[in-house]
């Protein structure tokens, strides 16, 4: 340089070199820190060439799902029915050595010998003073006339009418002392009517061998009250 000598050429390249210096950060050896780039953004829609609705997606296949409950559930076959033509085989032998023999087709019921096993609770279970009854017209009146008995002459309920009752058991009770019915229940009631017996001249009826009370049509007592009182004096006449 013009009017420098080469001493303060050296002098002035060495003030530059360490200005430079000064200015430059301080940087630790061994931490160095390096600015790494962002992350990638998800995307949330997939791609029209990679997204697939979810009945295009892979199903397990039929022999894993069979394979599958196998290992879990116990699969119970019915034994195969009996063949026709054996079958038909045993009733022509047994046809054979007796002509006369029934042979049945199916099973029978055994609800006839249920009823008989059970019979003997028909006796045990029979009041003294039974209302044979049905249906639900009338009812509380009949229910306030076997409260009554109930209380003052001896136990009294009412017994509902049905078909399948054993009545030649029910009849045969030791307990029975009086039955009573309106009389559209017995002449009405196949089961019952046969068991009914009447003597015009003793004016008695019988249901059985128990004594009877015939009830006329319950609406008239609902007509006339005298007839209310002239039942229960019926009742007391009879029980006392």
């Amino acid at each position: 340089m013009i009017g420098m000598s080469q001493k303060e050429y050296l002098a002035l390249i060495e003030d530059t070199l360490s200005y430079i210096q000064q200015q430059q950060p301080k940087i630790e050896r061994g931490k160095i820190k390096v600015e790494l780039p962002p992350p990638p953004k998800l995307r949330k829609t997939l791609p029209k060439s990679i997204a697939k609705p979810t009945s295009q997606l892979a199903q397990p296949s039929p022999s894993l799902k069979k394979k599958e409950n196998k290992d879990v559930f116990f699969e119970l076959e019915l034994p195969p029915a009996p063949l026709a033509n054996v079958n038909h085989a045993v009733r022509k032998i047994l046809k054979e050595i007796d002509p006369e023999l029934y042979l049945h087709e199916s099973i029978p019921s055994d609800h006839k010998a249920k009823k008989i096993k059970e019979a003997w609770k028909e006796k045990r279970d029979t009041p003294v003073i039974p209302i044979l009854f049905q249906g639900q017209k009338y009812r509380s009146f009949v229910a306030k006339i076997a409260k009554a008995i109930d209380i003052l002459y001896g136990p009294c309920r009412i017994v509902e009418i049905e078909p399948t009752k054993k009545w030649d058991l029910f009849l045969e009770s030791e307990n029975l002392k009086l039955i009573i019915a309106p009389d559209i229940m017995i002449f009405g009631t196949k089961e019952l009517l046969p068991f009914y017996q009447e003597n015009p001249q003793k004016k008695s009826r019988k249901l059985g061998k128990v004594p009877l009370l015939l009830l006329p049509d319950l609406s008239l007592y609902f007509k006339d009250p005298y007839l209310k009182r002239a039942l229960w004096n019926v009742i007391k006449s009879i029980l006392s």
